[in-house]
C-alpha cells in the first residue's frame, strides 16, 4: 500500500475527495451486485468491493493529520511511562570548541579538545549513577558547555525504567559510537542500546528514515509506541524539526531539555490523540 501513502502526501485533497467517492461508490456498488448476482459472482464482487473500502480507509486514516487540528499538549516532567529514548547526538564540542577524543577509564572520563593548537584536557570522576555524573559535570564552568550533557540529562529523567535507548549519530559523530555505547553501558547497563549510523542532520528524510528504524528496533523488544519518546535537544535544528515531524505522523511523544540554567524538561503530545494512541 506504499503508492496510496504516496498519492496521499503529493496530492492529500486528491486523495480525500478520492476516498469519500470510494466509501459512496463502494456501498452503492456492494448493493446492487449483490442483488443483480448470485453465487461466486456474488462473492466474487464483494471482494472487489472490500479491496475499494480498505483503500479507502487507509487514505482517509494517512489524511488524519490533514483534517484534524494538532494540539500541543507540554508537560513539565515527563510521564513515567516511557521505557525507551530515541535521540540526536552531533560532534561532541565545549560550547564551540569540537572534542578531539573522548577516553574512558575505569574510573574517569577525559575529553581532549585544542584551542589555538593547545591541546587540553578536562576529566570527569565516572559514576554509574548518571544523575551523579550530571551533578559533577554542572559544577564544573567548563564542562557544563560540553554539548552532551543535555542528552544526558533527558536520559537521565527516565533512568529507573529505560530498557532501550537508540542514539542517532550524525556522520561527524560516528567517529564516536564505541565511545557513546560504552558510557550509556555503564549507566544503563540492563537497557538495549541502539547506534543508528551515518545520519543527515540537515536533511529530513535521512532523520525520519533513522527514526523509523529506531522505533521498529523498539517494537521488536516488546515496547509499544506510547512507551517510547523522542528527544529533539540535541542534533541540529533539520533534526529537530524531523523528528517533530515524525513524532506527529507516527504518534511518538516528543521530549525537549531546556538549557538554559535551571535545566528543564519538558515533554510534548503534539498529535491528535483519539486517533492515534491510547492514553
Amino acid at each position: 500500500m506504499e503508492w496510496i501513502r504516496a498519492f496521499v502526501r503529493r496530492y492529500p485533497w486528491g486523495a480525500l475527495g478520492a476516498a469519500v467517492l470510494f466509501l459512496i461508490s463502494g456501498d452503492l456498488t456492494a448493493s446492487i451486485l449483490w442483488e443483480m448476482l448470485s453465487g461466486v459472482g456474488a462473492y466474487f464482487a464483494l471482494m472487489i468491493t472490500l479491496v475499494v473500502l480498505i483503500s479507502s480507509m487507509i487514505i482517509l486514516y494517512d489524511l488524519r493529520h490533514s483534517l484534524l487540528r494538532i494540539y500541543a499538549n507540554p508537560q513539565i516532567g515527563c510521564s513515567e511511562r516511557y521505557q525507551g529514548v530515541l535521540l540526536f547526538l552531533s560532534e561532541p564540542s565545549i560550547g564551540r570548541i569540537p572534542i578531539v577524543s573522548i577516553k574512558i577509564g575505569d574510573n574517569k572520563v577525559s575529553l581532549n579538545y585544542r584551542i589555538n593548537d593547545k591541546e587540553n584536557t578536562k576529566e570527569i570522576e565516572l559514576d554509574s549513577n548518571i544523575k551523579n555524573f550530571i551533578e559533577k559535570i554542572s559544577q564544573d564552568s567548563v564542562l557544563r558547555m560540553w554539548s552532551w550533557l543535555p542528552a544526558f540529562q533527558g536520559l537521565a529523567a527516565h533512568a529507573s525504567r529505560l530498557k532501550y535507548i537508540a542514539v542517532l549519530c550524525s556522520e561527524e559523530t560516528q567517529d564516536f559510537q564505541d565511545q557513546i555505547r560504552h558510557l550509556l553501558s555503564v549507566f544503563f547497563s540492563k537497557s538495549n542500546i541502539e547506534i543508528i549510523e551515518e545520519l543527515n542532520f540537515f536533511d529530513v528524510n535521512s532523520i525520519r528514515e533513522g527514526l523509523g528504524k529506531a522505533v521498529r528496533e523498539g517494537l521488536q523488544l516488546g515496547l509499544r509506541k506510547r512507551d517510547l519518546v523522542i528527544d529533539v535537544t540535541g542534533g541540529t535544528k533539520l533534526a529537530s524539526i524531523g523528528g517533530v515531524i515524525y513524532g506527529v505522523e507516527e504518534g511518538v511523544d516528543i521530549q525537549y531539555v531546556q538549557t538554559k540554567d535551571p535545566s528543564v524538561l519538558i515533554c510534548y503530545n503534539i498529535f491528535p490523540r483519539l486517533l492515534d494512541v491510547p492514553s
